[in-house]
């Protein structure tokens, strides 16, 4: 026999909004949405510590020869200048040959540091991305097997790799561009005032 649905038997699955309630929600946003995205972007900011805690020796390291490395790409040009300006002056310590040996080892400095920078950052950012990966695969061992059943299994995995691989590029490589850029700016408008402060005055 057929069963008629009655007050007795509500629906599984809960209706659809109005469209009207829905467009004036997505166009104008509550406080209660601005409030939520505050409180995720700190959790966010929360964990990402947290999991690079650990390795802040490294990171300090990284960033450590980065800044070395920064300045001598600051001072290359100068350096350079100065070294002919010597040589043509007619001192006698200070032959070419003596003037591009030191170049030399300067630029062979600035690329060891890179190289090292490179290694310790990249040996912190997998050990980020191993650590996440096995917390969030014990989460996944923990929950329950309904969850299981209203999650994708094409989720968990994206969860497992490509927002693991995400997280490492924010610790380490947006990070490094950023701390770069900003030691480049600095440098330059400090040099830019100690040359000119009137034209660096102008151009700012």
């Amino acid at each position: 026999t057929l069963v008629r649905p009655s007050a007795c038997h509500p629906l599984r699955y809960p209706l659809r909004r109005p469209l009207s309630t829905a467009s004036s929600s997505s166009t104008a946003p509550s406080s209660t949405s601005v409030v939520a995205g505050s409180r995720a972007d700190s959790t966010f900011g929360q964990h990402v510590a947290a999991l690079a805690w650990p390795e802040r020796w490294r990171l300090a390291g990284g960033f450590a020869l980065l800044a070395g490395s920064s300045v001598i790409s600051l001072v290359f040009p100068k350096a350079v200048g100065e070294a002919m300006d010597v040589c043509l002056s007619g001192d006698g310590y200070w032959t070419p040959a003596r003037a591009a040996g030191a170049l030399c080892a300067l630029f062979t400095v600035q690329s060891v540091m890179i190289g090292l920078r490179s290694l310790t950052l990249t040996a912190a950012g997998e050990s980020i991305s191993a650590s996440l990966r096995r917390r969030t695969f014990r989460s996944l061992l923990n929950q329950e097997l309904a969850f299981f059943d209203v999650t994708r299994s094409g989720e968990l995995l994206s969860r497992l790799s490509a927002d693991t691989q995400a997280l490492q590029k924010v610790a380490t490589t947006h990070s490094v561009a950023a701390a770069r850029g900003a030691i480049m700016v600095v440098g330059c408008v400090g040099m830019m005032c100690k040359i000119s402060p009137a034209l660096c005055a102008v151009g700012l």
